[in-house]
């Protein structure tokens, strides 16, 4: 699912790369979108987001 997900932390699952590494590496694909990247739903054309509730009496 490649062209739908925009970051994948599995290999910190898979033991193929640290925590700090994965975050290293999530911080600077932050960074880029904050900068102007498009997401991937972004380049797909959805620009509509909805937040949801885990608990509905929070």
């Amino acid at each position: 699912m490649e062209d739908n997900i925009d970051y994948d932390a599995s290999p910190v699952i898979y033991g193929k790369k640290t925590m700090g590494e994965q975050g290293d590496e999530l911080l600077a694909m932050t960074m880029e979108v904050v900068n102007g990247k498009q997401t991937k739903a972004e380049s797909l054309g959805y620009t509509e987001m909805a937040i949801a509730r885990v608990c509905n009496y929070v």
